[in-house]
């Protein structure tokens, strides 16, 4: 068993609590090829779809997007390797899948098998396999079940990993990890991790569930990082990081406002929206802040001041895209 370096001081202080484990995340502040992007959607308006990068240092630039996309074109995440953007329509239709947009230069196509799928939550993507892990309705197993999908772009394959009638999803509602093994769900009214394979839950003792339900069914303030080691959660306004391997292992990363935090593709970085009182009086509400996993050192992006209005935050590979 591997050995870990435990904490001399409680995470209720919230402060900055040194290094992670040798074993767990390293960094060196790194991420420089990676840079926040922020999609302000149109749902519907006239006002194109717009997709602005804000690079941790320097100015901020639009990237072009496919034309033809839909005015309710609903981003569900970002790619792992910060490569490409996924959505669907707010409203999918039976002959609407996920989109996957591409850039430089931009295009857009279907992922293969994941036609019919309903409104999804929650989408992962592996960076070692490729396969596409959703979380939410699936029109090919009926109008009343929702779950954990599991879709092979390669084949156009498609499996269930867990699925159930609304509300309870049959415990796959929530955020999944990138390998496919686990996923965020409820167990009583305390958030779990469920084995999707076997329907096993362990309670994440002292975090409760509502926090972060939206409308009671699903949950939308905790993501994973991308290699799958922590969770990343707003509770009480305050940033948790979860050690998946050691639910008692447990990090805070000081204050949150409520919305989504994303994980940067290498795993260093938090990216939040942050209310500023200097962005009262403009139409955005929010800049961008972003936190050092290992450090708890944050920045504010100067390029985002106020620039921020809805929570489509996530990151993007600037090399490849620009």
């Amino acid at each position: 068993m591997r050995r870990r370096l435990r904490w001399l001081v409680p995470i209720a202080a919230l402060t900055v609590l040194g290094a992670f484990s040798r074993n767990a995340l390293t960094t060196n502040g790194g991420s420089t090829s990676f840079e926040a992007a922020y999609l302000n959607e149109g749902y519907g308006s006239k006002s194109p779809l717009l997709l602005t990068l804000f690079p941790l240092d320097g100015a901020a630039y639009a990237v072009r997007l496919p034309p033809g996309l839909p005015g309710d074109f609903n981003l569900v995440a970002f790619g792992p390797d910060g490569k490409a953007i996924y959505g669907q329509p707010i409203t999918p239709r039976p002959q609407d899948g996920i989109t996957k947009i591409e850039f430089n230069p931009p295009r857009q196509s279907t992922v293969p098998g994941t036609v019919g799928l309903g409104l999804i939550w929650h989408l992962a993507v592996s960076q070692e396999s490729g396969r596409v892990l959703a979380a939410g309705w699936s029109k090919k197993i009926g109008s009343a079940e929702c779950g954990t999908f599991e879709i092979d772009p390669a084949t156009g394959g498609f499996r269930i990993l867990r699925a159930g009638v609304f509300p309870g999803c049959g415990g796959g509602g929530g955020p999944v990890s990138s390998d496919g093994r686990h996923g965020l769900t409820y167990s009583g009214k305390k958030l779990g991790l469920i084995d999707l394979e076997t329907g096993a839950v362990q309670d994440i003792t002292g975090i409760d569930a509502g926090a972060w339900s939206v409308g009671g069914t699903w949950l939308s303030n905790c993501t994973w990082s991308p290699d799958g080691r922590w969770i990343a959660a707003i509770r009480d306004g305050r940033i948790l990081l979860i050690d998946a391997l050691d639910l008692s292992h447990r990090v805070g990363r000081g204050a949150a406002d409520r919305g989504n935090i994303s994980w940067s593709p290498d795993s260093k970085l938090l990216l939040l929206s942050k209310s500023q009182f200097s962005c009262g009086l403009t139409l955005y509400s929010s800049s961008l802040e972003i936190v050092y996993v290992e450090t708890g050192k944050r920045k504010i992006i100067s390029s985002s001041h106020c620039q921020v209005a809805v929570p489509n935050i996530g990151w993007l590979n600037a090399p490849a895209i620009r």
